[in-house]
């Protein structure tokens, strides 16, 4: 893991503290390190995972199981993202396109329960930049 991953991950963390701060400092870098390694596993193929439903910032205990992707060669051309310039990060939450119900979906990163499987896609390391 190189320094700058880690310093990434800091920055999460320290973003992560503002939105749950009745958690201790070990759990939001844990929050942090799934945030940034979901991401970079979303980023580079297929991932199957499962998180709990929320509705109107209810947890509803339902469980969610996806199958979701960010890498651009899975992302259908008229779903691919916007860049926009005033784009800020969310650490809350986790945005994907799912690949079952064709469409982006989010969730709150602390209701993320389970990653039950992954395909990578042109053999990316996810310790690399």
């Amino acid at each position: 893991m190189n320094t700058s991953n880690s310093s990434r991950v800091m920055h999460m963390a320290h973003k992560l503290l503002e939105s749950f701060p009745d958690l201790s400092w070990s759990e939001i870098l844990k929050l942090a390190w799934q945030f940034f390694y979901l991401r970079r596993m979303l980023q580079s193929g297929i991932v199957k995972f499962a998180y709990l439903k929320i509705s109107n910032g209810v947890v509803l205990g339902e469980i969610r199981h996806a199958r979701g992707t960010l890498h651009p060669e899975l992302i259908p051309e008229e779903h691919q993202p916007k860049n926009s310039p005033n784009y800020e990060p969310n650490y809350c939450t986790i945005s994907y396109y799912d690949l079952d119900k064709q469409g982006w979906r989010s969730f709150r990163l602390d209701c993320l329960r389970d990653i039950e499987g992954y395909a990578t896609l042109n053999n990316v390391d996810l310790d690399e930049d």
